[in-house]
């Protein structure tokens, strides 16, 4: 069985609604890190959901966790994000510290996967652009999960429309 690194930075984090799915699965926290570049990460659609918008340079570092998760539960976030016809999966460097201390200056860089949203529309830029997620930050944007529909298929639907159409 293969270990993947897998950076997350929104609803599957620690203490966040969808958190109960990393540790259902048995997904191992490795430490908090934040990624080697900038990008934008915003929030939007009619469930406030987090963005990550693959545009490298633009933005924030992202600061987020990294997690092992095993060929079956990577192949179950794949599904979970829509991957790929709603966030697509990609390789970033993160850099998380070397000890847990977590002293400055010690820290080691690794590659991970993340989900990106690739296709968006331009306007997505405009919106404000944050560091990292949490529902129940600052931003008064909670995470609003789909109530009157289970159907993850048409949950993904709405959520490509949106990014579309944002």
């Amino acid at each position: 069985m293969q270990l993947h690194r897998v950076f997350v930075y929104g609803t599957l984090k620690s203490g966040q609604p969808n958190h109960v799915h990393m540790e259902s699965l048995g997904c191992h926290l490795v430490a908090a890190g934040h990624t080697e570049q900038a990008f934008p990460l915003v929030i939007t659609s009619r469930w406030n959901l987090p963005f990550l918008l693959h545009v490298p340079g633009k933005g924030h570092q992202i600061y987020g966790e990294v997690y092992d998760v095993d060929d079956e539960g990577l192949e179950w976030l794949d599904q979970f994000e829509g991957h790929p016809l709603v966030y697509e999966r990609d390789l970033v460097r993160v850099r998380m510290p070397l000890h847990a201390d977590m002293r400055p200056n010690h820290e080691q860089l690794c590659e991970c996967w993340v989900y990106f949203l690739k296709s968006f529309e331009p306007s997505m830029l405009q919106l404000e652009m944050h560091s990292s997620y949490d529902s129940y930050g600052e931003h008064n944007r909670p995470y609003l999960p789909e109530k009157d529909d289970s159907s993850t298929e048409n949950f993904h639907v709405g959520m490509r429309q949106t990014s579309l159409a944002a």
